[in-house]
């Protein structure tokens, strides 16, 4: 029962931090709820018996991507998003690249729920640490990066190019006010 309530936990951490980066004004607010999420993606992690990615989800990306976006934040004028306003045409943008992320999800929830690769959904409450790399079973590497290795580098690809756009974007802000 403990061990339920702590995988829903981690579950509402890792969405709701999510959910409160995305919507943030505070650009300082953001960065600490991208770091709530990750932290609920870590404790997912050990869920599911990969201490070592549970430990690199903390080390890199908490300890490393986080500092490195909120020193982006930091040189930053509009922390608090009072001068720039979003564009409207983002709203435009958002709604099917949100419905495409759902759709992504769906597939991925049936995929993993149809292998028996989640605790959540086992009928017996003793298996729910057990982990998911069993003979058998389904193993959640595989589902995701089987065919979906291509898309999930290029993710990966563009979120770094997001980041040092962001900073590069930030210097030319400061070099036109006349700042070092």
């Amino acid at each position: 029962m403990i061990e339920a309530a702590l995988f829903w936990a981690a579950c509402l951490l890792a969405v709701a931090g999510a959910a409160v980066c995305v919507v943030a004004r505070n650009l300082l607010h953001a960065a600490f709820a991208l770091g709530a999420s990750l932290l609920g993606v870590a404790v997912l992690y050990l869920f599911l018996q990969a201490e070592l990615l549970a430990a690199v989800q903390v080390l890199v990306y908490i300890g490393g991507v986080l500092v490195l976006t909120v020193f982006a934040v930091m040189f930053s004028r509009d922390i608090e998003g009072r001068v720039q306003l979003p564009p409207r045409w983002g709203w435009w943008l958002g709604v099917p690249t949100a419905l495409l992320t759902l759709y992504a999800m769906a597939r991925l929830a049936l995929a993993t729920v149809a292998s028996g690769a989640c605790p959540a959904v086992r009928s017996d409450p003793a298996t729910l640490g057990q982990s998911i790399n069993r003979p058998g079973g389904g193993n959640l590497g595989d589902l995701l990066l089987g065919p979906h290795l291509v898309p999930f580098l290029l993710v990966a690809v563009l979120l770094t190019v997001v980041l040092v756009a962001a900073v590069a974007l930030v210097r030319k802000e400061r070099k036109e006010a006349g700042a070092p």
